[in-house]
């Protein structure tokens, strides 16, 4: 059972796989804590930069931690990002 890659998951390894989790993320956020992903930007990058942000907001993630984007080359993720939460913010004081 320990080598059964459905209970240890390293991590996204295709987009059907991160959309799979990001579903599986979106009917845990009623009963968790607040969600943070943490994936390569390889994978973030071939889903698409506003699609990953839009299915991860959708699913209730709050957060991402992409550990290979150095922070000097993080500038069109964090911009979308930072646009997103701009707009469900103010959406939300409406």
């Amino acid at each position: 059972m320990a080598g059964d890659s459905s209970l240890v998951y390293p991590g996204a390894r295709s987009q059907d796989q991160l959309a799979a989790i990001l579903e599986m993320v979106g009917c845990l956020t009623d009963f968790a804590p607040p969600i943070v992903t943490m994936l390569s930007y390889a994978i973030i990058f071939r889903h698409g930069l506003e699609r990953y942000v839009a299915d991860a907001r959708a699913a209730g993630v709050v957060g991402a931690i992409v550990p290979d984007l150095p922070v000097e080359e993080a500038g069109p993720l964090a911009d979308i990002c930072r646009a997103r939460i701009s707009r469900s913010s103010s959406l939300s004081r409406r």
